[in-house]
């Protein structure tokens, strides 16, 4: 029990029924990795409940949901990129739609480097 919520390991997404419970699922990790899964769940968690979601979640479904609620520079970086792809590419256009410097639109769209934890799994693997 931490802070009002149970961890755990589990060898597969758990089923939670009728029940009104929110759960976050790291990534399958072996046990030496399972602090990083661990960490991963609680940002899959915090998107849960950013999005009033009930049942369990792990990265496949919140996806791009965890940048937005991880901070707002993240959800911008998001939106560049779609209005970046949505315009065929036009880094002008996005600025003009976004109202901002065409090297906003550059920067936003700059690789961040932001590692999200370790998705490597190995044998005795078990989701956190």
């Amino acid at each position: 029990m931490l802070d009002e919520a149970v961890a755990g390991v589990v060898e597969a997404k758990p089923q939670t029924g009728d029940l009104e419970v929110t759960a976050g699922l790291g990534p399958m990790t072996d046990l030496a990795a399972v602090h990083r899964s661990f960490r991963a769940a609680g940002r899959m968690l915090e998107a849960a409940r950013a999005y009033g979601l009930r049942g369990a979640y792990g990265p496949g479904y919140l996806s791009w949901r965890v940048a937005v609620v991880a901070g707002p520079e993240l959800a911008e970086g998001l939106l560049s990129v779609r209005e970046y792809l949505k315009r065929g590419r036009h880094i002008r256009e996005v600025a003009r739609s976004a109202d901002v410097h065409v090297d906003t639109v550059r920067c936003r769209l700059r690789p961040g480097g932001t590692r999200a934890g370790d998705a490597s799994a190995g044998s005795g693997s078990r989701r956190v």
